[in-house]
């Protein structure tokens, strides 16, 4: 971690009122509170580089490649999609996917009714409220919708007839 990464890092950990921040920690401290207090995750969300919208849909997470725990691979589940982009969505999971996992996403939207198949990469994860919450990033990739899911995009988050 370089100095001035050290040095945001404390600056918001600071600004979060974290009581085990007394004084300016070493490089460990830091990287220790990170990992235990899972803020990395939510610096990397906090990173996005589009503006996200608001809306629940129902998603089925598709596991294609898990390193951490291959088991999974194979697997669908059912999840709820919390907001979007055009390239990412956070959803929250009660099975747990670690960052790097691969995964395919069923999207269907009702109104206009169309289905998207996306590829995604899970960014970030960490509990919140006892919610399991994921980000992902879509990926170009073989049999994904992606194109076609950044084009109507506008078009399925700007129609005043949308419902939940």
């Amino acid at each position: 971690m370089s100095a001035m990464a050290r040095k945001r890092t404390y600056a918001y950990l600071k600004s979060s009122n974290c009581p085990k921040l007394r004084c300016r920690p070493s490089r460990r401290a830091v990287y220790t509170e990170l990992t235990t207090l899972k803020l990395w995750n939510l610096l990397n969300m906090k990173q996005r580089s589009e503006d996200r919208i608001e809306r629940d849909e129902d998603i089925f997470v598709h596991v294609k490649s898990c390193i951490e725990k291959p088991e999974l691979v194979g697997l669908s589940i059912p999840c709820k999609a919390e907001d979007f982009s055009p390239h990412g969505l956070k959803h929250h999971s009660e099975l747990p996917l670690s960052p790097g996992s691969l995964v395919y996403i069923t999207l269907s939207i009702e109104v206009p009714f169309s289905t998207y198949l996306l590829l995604s990469e899970v960014r970030w994860e960490y509990e919140d409220g006892g919610k399991l919450m994921s980000g992902l990033k879509f990926l170009e990739g073989e049999h994904s919708d992606l194109k076609r899911w950044i084009e109507e995009f506008d078009s399925i988050f700007n129609d005043d007839s949308t419902t939940d």
